[in-house]
């Protein structure tokens, strides 16, 4: 009896949780995403196509307790300085508003790499213009790495005209709380 009793709470529970919590075909909680303010401009996009000889390198380091950490395999992302861009710097990097699917054009010049095992990364062959470089710290991450994973998940980013070969500072833009 005692066993049945704890079955059936279990499968309340199950349904429970089911349907009170919608999710995504990935199975994460879906999240309402915020229509655009701002129009894309296929014309500010323009400088930034082709290859070029620019090249922008950073290390993604956060501050953990007295210290700082450079973590591995953490997401850097780097788009163009565009009105488009800059909106999805302000409204999603930087204040975690969840917008909308970017447009096709501004998906083909968006670029991603991930660190090295010291916190480096580089973007090679860009034109020159100014770039938003963002990171995303993720404490889940850095334990899988068997790096120091106390520290809140975090977006950094920072805007940096790339000429020649420049260096890239990030600096914190969101902290999860």
């Amino acid at each position: 009896m005692k066993k049945l009793l704890i079955s059936l709470l279990a499968i309340s529970l199950v349904a429970a949780c089911s349907k009170s919590d919608e999710q995504d075909k990935t199975g994460c909680a879906k999240v309402d995403l915020l229509p655009r303010k701002v129009a894309i401009d296929a014309a500010q996009y323009k400088p930034y196509e082709g290859k070029g000889k620019s090249e922008l390198h950073g290390k993604l380091c956060v501050s953990v307790g007295e210290g700082q950490e450079c973590l591995a395999n953490q997401l850097i992302v780097l788009n163009p300085v565009t009105d488009y861009s800059t909106e999805w710097f302000s409204r999603n990097w930087t204040k975690n508003e969840p917008l909308q699917e970017a447009d096709p054009i501004a998906k083909e010049h968006n670029k991603t790499t991930k660190t090295a095992q010291d916190g480096s990364f580089s973007f090679t062959d860009l034109r020159p213009g100014t770039y938003y470089v963002g990171a995303v710290a993720d404490p889940c991450e850095a334990g899988r790495q068997k790096q120091n994973d106390s520290f809140k998940y975090q977006r950094l980013g920072s805007k940096v005209t790339a000429i020649g070969k420049t260096e890239v500072t990030l600096r914190k833009v969101y902290e999860a709380n």
